[in-house]
C-alpha cells in the first residue's frame, strides 16, 4: 500500500510532502520532501533505517520516528507536528491505521 501525507506545520510556514510505501504490511519505505532544514535532517537520518518496521514503531523503546529519548536530541522543535504525521503515514501504508484527515486549529481569544 502507498500512503501520501501533506503537512503544513504551522507558524514556521514550512510544508512537508511524504510518501510511505509498504508491500508486506510491515516494512515501510518513507520518502520526505521539505524545505525545512530540521525535518530534512530527520529524513536524512531515517534513510539509514529503511525500511522502517511499522510494528516496531508502535513501541516507544524501538521507534525510529518517535524515539523515547532521542540521541542526539531531535533537531526539531518538541511541539512540531511533523514527526507524528510521518508516523501516521507509515502506519497507514502498513495497514495499521485508516487514512483520515487530521486538523489542529490553534487560536487565542
Amino acid at each position: 500500500m502507498i500512503s501520501h501525507c501533506t503537512i503544513q506545520a504551522g507558524i514556521c510556514g514550512f510544508g512537508v510532502e511524504a510518501k510511505a510505501t509498504c508491500d508486506d504490511g510491515q516494512h515501510v519505505t518513507l520518502t520526505v520532501a521539505t524545505d525545512c532544514q530540521n525535518i530534512r535532517r530527520i529524513a536524512d537520518a531515517l534513510e539509514d533505517n529503511m525500511p522502517l518496521d511499522a510494528y516496531a514503531e508502535i513501541v516507544a523503546e524501538s521507534s525510529v520516528l518517535l524515539p523515547e529519548n532521542p540521541t542526539p536530541p531531535s533537531p526539531c522543535c518538541r511541539g512540531c507536528v511533523v514527526p507524528m504525521a510521518l508516523y501516521r503515514c507509515v502506519q497507514v501504508a502498513a495497514g495499521l491505521a485508516l487514512p483520515a484527515p487530521v486538523h489542529i486549529d490553534l487560536r487565542t481569544e
